[in-house]
């Protein structure tokens, strides 16, 4: 009884160095408005798997037409639905990028769903959008 009391006892700690590891790690910067909510991209999960490649998280946090929007698209289990965390890959010298994973919250319950079917191509940048503002942002 006292061996799984100890081997729980570490593992809830180590679970909570991590989880706050994890929180303390984000650095969420700024990108801009658009019809369908708040964007920021996170700084310290920047990587550069090749020269011209950024890999980097952003995150939309939905407003109400946004929201009303994803309701019409997928449904009443988006009704409750915060914000989603997608990782963007950016080819910076070709002005295209891709996305590859979007995962979504909800307000309440925490993890509502994630696509990763794979459905994403590249596409190029459009002037004054998201993309160009972060490929601005971190194109550097």
């Amino acid at each position: 009884m006292k061996s799984l009391s100890i081997k729980l006892g570490v593992i809830l700690i180590g679970l909570s160095v991590f989880t706050c590891a994890e929180v303390w790690g984000e650095d969420w910067k700024y990108l801009g408005e658009a019809m369908d909510g708040t964007f920021f991209y996170d700084a310290t999960s920047i990587t550069r798997p090749s020269e011209n490649i950024v890999r980097v998280w952003v995150k939309l946090s939905y407003n109400e037409d946004g929201i009303l929007e994803m309701v019409r698209k997928h449904g009443a289990k988006y009704k409750e639905l915060s914000y989603a965390l997608v990782s963007w890959e950016i080819d910076c010298s070709n002005k295209r990028y891709r996305i590859s994973l979007e995962i979504f919250y909800s307000q309440k319950a925490g993890f509502l769903s994630s696509d990763t079917t794979g459905k994403f191509s590249e596409r190029d940048f459009s002037p004054e959008s998201v993309s160009d503002f972060l490929s601005k942002a971190v194109c550097k």
